[in-house]
């Protein structure tokens, strides 16, 4: 059986998921895809004064969605890729569990 291509990472805040991401993704050769970053490079400038979590949410989904783009694409050239985005949420967990 051929190594999987796409890993979930999942816990709660603080339980090392960025460190053992990072670390999964140096072992496998790959790409790690991490929600903290993307929020803070695509988001943090224009987020409201109070952020709700309905409003986070929106923004993760849509961030998720682009990494599944890219780790498909990286997948369909045998390249490994680390989701490390939390999953907040069950239909988070789902959706890229689906993709996967």
């Amino acid at each position: 059986m051929a190594d999987p291509l796409i890993h979930l990472v999942v816990g709660g805040t603080g339980a090392g998921k960025s460190t053992y991401s990072n670390r999964l993704a140096d072992d496998i050769g790959g790409l790690r895809f991490s929600i903290d970053p993307w929020m803070m490079q695509l988001f943090w400038k224009d987020s409201p004064a109070e952020i709700s979590f309905e409003w986070s949410m929106e923004r993760v989904e849509r961030c998720v969605d682009q990494m599944c783009e890219v780790a498909g694409q990286a997948a369909s050239r045998g390249m490994g890729t680390v989701f490390d985005v939390g999953f907040t949420t069950q239909a988070n967990r789902a959706q890229v569990a689906d993709f996967a």
